[in-house]
């Protein structure tokens, strides 16, 4: 029998020790990037089937694929996401119609964020 007591103490949650690191893990070892990336999906589809035109519809895909890019990469900081955070609020935060993918974008990006 092993005596449990005398074994070092191992980080017990992949993301408390995620928060310790400057850049984001890869997907499958991560959660928070598969949520975010879920979370990108679902806004990138509802901007492609909104139909009416937004004058800053691209510069919100581009801001969205950076952040995919950056997370599938593992280069994602608080920062960059912060800056695309915004670009993509600015672009859509005044249409109803995509408000919840949008908020569940800023949910997703939450755990990235010191204090979370």
């Amino acid at each position: 029998m092993s005596n449990d007591r005398n074994r070092p103490r191992a980080v017990t949650s992949l993301a408390a020790a995620a928060r310790t690191t400057p850049h984001v893990l890869h997907p499958d070892d991560d959660p928070r990037v598969a949520a975010l990336r879920a979370a990108i999906a679902w806004l990138s589809h509802e901007l492609a089937a909104y139909r009416a035109t937004l004058p800053d519809r691209p510069v919100a895909q581009e801001a969205l694929s950076d952040i995919d890019t950056r997370a599938a990469t593992g280069h994602l900081t608080a920062p960059t996401l912060r800056a695309s955070l915004l670009t993509v609020a600015g672009a859509l935060g005044s249409i109803s119609a995509l408000a919840l993918p949008l908020t569940a974008l800023r949910r997703a990006a939450d755990p990235f964020f010191p204090g979370h």
